[in-house]
């Protein structure tokens, strides 16, 4: 995974998934990819982790609470939208709290010295989905 900081949108795997979504005409790569860091028996590797964080993102974006910065495509991708369904954001909370508490991402950014700043920057996408309730 090429990772060049702890952003939502800074490494390789997130640009893809991006560039997935906007081909699709409708929300299962987002559902797939919260799916695939759901709590279970399988610890999510870096990838599925950092995957889960951009779908997260474009959750909070679909419920009206974008980040900064987010990617055009992805609001280009909202807009063609209707509502998002009923309990997408307790699955990307779900999934964003197993990633912080217990994935390969986490320990990458543990090993590399930022995992504070990181935990840190995952709050703030799950303080955008808590402020709806779906």
């Amino acid at each position: 995974m090429g990772t060049w900081g702890i952003g939502s949108f800074e490494n390789d795997d997130a640009w893809d998934w991006v560039s997935e979504l906007e081909r699709g005409e409708h929300g299962e790569l987002i559902e797939q990819t919260l799916d695939a860091a759901q709590p279970g028996p399988r610890v999510p590797d870096a990838i599925d982790g950092a995957l889960c964080i951009v779908a997260a993102e474009a959750v909070a974006a679909w419920i009206g609470r974008p980040a900064h910065g987010l990617p055009e495509e992805i609001g280009e991708w909202i807009d063609r939208q209707g509502a998002a369904p009923f309990g997408l954001c307790e699955r990307a909370l779900r999934g964003l709290h197993q990633v912080v508490t217990d994935s390969g991402l986490r320990d990458m950014w543990s090993r590399e010295g930022r995992l504070s700043a990181w935990v840190q920057h995952v709050s703030e996408i799950e303080r955008r989905l808590r402020s709806v309730s779906l």
